[in-house]
């Protein structure tokens, strides 16, 4: 016979098990209908889970971050096995779900990758085997339809035909009410900017880490925008004609690619502030909000192509964050306590006050093992502190012969606000 406590702090009995659903209707037909899953003790339940046992619940709806989740879940199984009845040769894999990325009106594949449309005519891509491997949310804006600027502009169709092994991506867009067909640029003209959203990132420690720099480092082929052509016609080459290379390294990119990073409060940083990183040089993070410290950041690179030659792009090879650990503070006070029959007030100052020594102790060696914080001050220092350690430094046994008289060392551990 469950006894289940609602979070309002009612509880309902019943007596026998029950499922969650049968719960929410015992509430109220409107919410068994609009119901979605349950928290039973903190953990989510379907609800057809029968609770046999007393337990404290919470039925979540479409209202609900719980709730919204369950949808994607669901749908995202639903979805998967369209595109598999479709696409035979798909893979899926469990993985987090998207926040960004709009809503897909329609999908392609091919052997690696993911293409959906989404509003403002806008594709993005995913890379299959990335999904697959880490499950990681790596995916990217694909292409721009330089013709579609508002929200209402869909693309609600995708085709990707082979095109004798240079294939090439159709869009079909509904746009204020016409339909327009548009494709990839067939002269090899790069997109205008596209980002690829990194996702969530984190570090082996929970504790809040102060993102530092972030730097690049440009994919080889960046290197050769200078290269020579080998062999050239009527040259000899030989050790006498000189050195010949691919051409001179270069730290700044075709083009250009910034790091945007989120904290907590989801305040945006970019580096740099304007032109672009540059291969080995780190630039520093700075947010508006101040707020320079999170457990993770979010992070997008952004790369645009060149402003004066628009088939040439930056190709970004790695990039790198650095962050370092910070702790909220902790102080540590030495504190010596003199118990003696007889000591001075404060400051040495003042008449000799009687002091017992054995039941300070006890006092204390009580606060240090509850771990209770108490409240310690010192001229105009005031501090909240936990005691960590008591070490007695005797000098002879007091004259009742409850406990030694000599000084005892207090370590006290500020506590953190």
């Amino acid at each position: 016979m469950p006894n289940i406590t609602l979070p309002d702090g009612n509880v309902l009995t019943f007596d026998k098990k029950v499922t969650g659903l049968k719960v929410a209707e015992k509430i109220s037909k409107s919410l068994s209908k609009q119901a979605l899953v349950i928290s039973i003790n903190g953990q989510l339940k379907d609800l057809n889970y029968e609770i046999d046992k007393d337990c404290s619940i919470k039925i979540f709806t479409s209202k609900d971050k719980e709730g919204i989740e369950t949808i994607r879940h669901d749908t995202a199984h639903i979805l998967a096995m369209a595109v598999q009845e479709l696409f035979p040769s798909t893979q899926v894999t469990i993985g987090p779900v998207i926040d960004t990325g709009g809503e897909a009106f329609a999908l392609e594949a091919d052997e690696k990758f993911m293409w959906w449309g989404t509003n403002y005519g806008t594709a993005y891509r995913a890379n299959l085997a990335t999904f697959t491997d880490t499950l990681v949310p790596a995916y990217a804006t694909d292409l721009v339809s330089a013709a579609s600027a508002t929200a209402s502009d869909k693309i609600t169709s995708l085709t990707r035909i082979r095109n004798s092994g240079s294939p090439k991506l159709f869009m079909g867009i509904e746009s204020s009410g016409n339909a327009v067909l548009q494709r990839e640029h067939y002269n090899n003209e790069r997109v205008a900017s596209g980002s690829l959203i990194v996702g969530e990132i984190t570090w082996s420690t929970v504790v809040p880490k102060l993102l530092r720099s972030g730097v690049i480092d440009l994919d080889r082929s960046q290197y050769e925008n200078l290269k020579r052509v080998y062999p050239a016609s009527g040259v000899d080459y030989n050790a006498a004609t000189g050195t010949y290379t691919l051409g001179s390294e270069t730290t700044t990119p075709v083009g250009a690619i910034t790091l945007t990073a989120r904290n907590g409060a989801n305040t945006a940083s970019v580096i740099p502030s304007s032109g672009s990183l540059q291969t080995g040089i780190p630039e520093s993070f700075s947010f508006s909000d101040n707020i320079n410290t999170a457990i993770s950041y979010d992070l997008t690179v952004t790369i645009t192509r060149s402003a004066s030659d628009a088939t040439k792009a930056p190709v970004c090879h790695d990039w790198q964050l650095t962050a370092v650990a910070v702790p909220r503070r902790i102080d540590e006070i030495i504190l010596p306590v003199v118990l003696k029959r007889n000591v001075l007030t404060a400051r040495n100052s003042g008449a000799p006050v009687a002091l017992a020594a054995g039941s300070t102790f006890t006092k204390l060696r009580g606060l240090m093992e509850s771990g209770n914080s108490i409240s310690y001050k010192e001229g105009n220092r005031s501090e909240t502190v936990t005691i960590e350690r008591l070490e007695m430094q005797p000098e002879r046994l007091s004259d009742d012969g409850t406990w030694w008289e000599g000084t005892l060392l207090a370590r006290l551990l500020t506590v953190p606000n």
